[in-house]
């Protein structure tokens, strides 16, 4: 599962989302395409929001990281 396709399952409006991880609408919607990734101090918050054990998203993050930077490389 990727960030996007985490995001894309929630019941939440990406406004809705947004204030429970003290972001804009706009950084919700980048992180849900793709364009960006949260950076390391909105994962406890995002974690919490999305109902998944922080391990997980970090790991989730890492691997997702780890895959654009084979691309760029």
């Amino acid at each position: 599962m990727t960030l996007s396709e985490l995001l894309s399952a929630r019941p939440e409006t990406q406004v809705e989302l947004a204030a429970k991880v003290g972001v804009f609408q706009t950084t919700i919607s980048s992180w849900k395409r793709g364009a960006t990734l949260p950076p390391s101090t909105r994962w406890p918050s995002l974690a919490a929001a999305l109902g998944v054990p922080f391990e997980d998203l970090r790991s989730l993050i890492a691997q997702e990281r780890a895959s654009r930077a084979a691309v760029h490389a």
